[in-house]
């Protein structure tokens, strides 16, 4: 059965060795630990860390090659839809942007190298919009690239801002998806995970700033602009599609709170969301999102979401390099779901979706 992963991450070696040079923050610097291995330690500001990443980690991560189809090949995946997932933001606007475009070009060197085992997602840098939308356009047209990848905020501020729209109308426009990819918390909204660090990361704090990042896409009208977006959401979607019935109802009951005076308000923040909407949450999120089930091993998850969207909706992804490909693949093969359901989860759903 054919296998395409829609969320493995590369670095690319030319983006890797920036960061190793950078004197002034962020920037990565290699260290040996107390037990002599090699590690990576991720600078976003002095003082303050964002992780640490085994040596092999960042090997995979960089690498687009003869290491990296290897692993595919081990896995059984067939091909792999590479995807710059780092936060570049950090960054001011005109360096982030001649970056990306620089990683563009090293990512489609590798798919023009091996066009059968790679495809390719934008990396584009939101801190300019309007520049990014174009890099996206370039990108697809020139060189045959499938879609993007995004993070929920830009230095703290969410992307449901009407200052980012030009990239979704963009890629509406182009008729590809936008990968959400979740992040830390900004600074100013990690307060509440600092007892317990770990929090913040991929046990909790991605998913909230992806899920948070995705209803306020919803509640900002911009599925009524444009009704042929389409969005990407790993994990199994952050735990939307679980609460998809409370949305609505929530959204559908909060008007009886509002007094009248406010329910009859000019202001926009006094107009109730059922009265904003075209659509409730439910309705947008299956028709205008996938999800993937990039790090995300768990059959009630998948069951639920198949439920929730349906199977024409799951893509297969793995998170590479920081999940296992072999585990994912072993883990849908052995899913509760039908063989017809995993044929649209390994590749039928991506071939529709990215046209391949």
């Amino acid at each position: 059965m054919k296998r395409i992963a829609i969320e493995e991450h590369c670095l690319t070696d030319y983006f890797l060795e920036y960061l190793e040079g950078r004197k002034e923050y962020p920037k990565l610097e290699s260290v040996v630990d107390e037990e002599g291995q090699r590690r990576w330690r991720w600078w976003d500001s002095a003082g303050e860390f964002t992780y640490w990443l085994p040596e092999f980690v960042v090997n995979r991560y960089s690498e687009i090659g003869d290491s990296r189809l290897q692993y595919m090949d081990e896995a059984g995946v067939d091909i792999q839809v590479l995807s710059f997932n780092y936060n570049i933001d950090r960054l001011n606007a005109a360096d982030a942007l001649a970056l990306t475009r620089k990683v563009n070009e090293k990512m489609a060197e590798a798919i023009k190298k091996y066009p059968d085992r790679f495809v390719g997602f934008t990396a584009v840098a939101p801190k300019d919009p309007k520049a990014s939308a174009d890099e996206l356009e370039r990108t697809v047209k020139q060189l045959g690239f499938k879609g993007t990848m995004i993070l929920p905020h830009v230095n703290g501020e969410f992307i449901d801002n009407k200052k980012y729209w030009p990239i979704f109308e963009r890629a509406a426009k182009l008729d590809v998806p936008v990968y959400i990819h979740p992040m830390f918390p900004p600074p100013e909204r990690l307060q509440p995970y600092l007892e317990y660090p770990d929090l913040s990361g991929a046990m909790w704090g991605f998913g909230a700033e992806a899920g948070l990042a995705v209803m306020r896409l919803i509640c900002s009208g911009i599925f009524d602009e444009y009704p042929n977006l389409t969005i990407i959401l790993g994990h199994l979607g952050e735990a939307i599609p679980f609460w998809m019935w409370r949305l609505d109802n929530s959204m559908i009951k909060a008007v009886a709170h509002v007094p009248k005076g406010r329910r009859e308000s000019k202001d926009p923040a006094d107009i109730p969301l059922v009265n904003k909407l075209k659509r409730l949450p439910s309705e947008y999120f299956r028709d205008n999102f996938y999800v993937t089930t990039s790090g995300m091993m768990w059959q009630p998850a998948l069951l639920c979401s198949e439920l929730a969207i349906g199977a024409d909706r799951i893509l297969f992804a793995a998170d590479y390099p920081f999940e296992s490909s072999k585990e994912m693949v072993d883990f849908i093969e052995s899913s509760a779901i039908s063989e017809h359901d995993k044929e649209k989860v390994f590749h039928l759903n991506a071939e529709r979706l990215l046209k391949l």
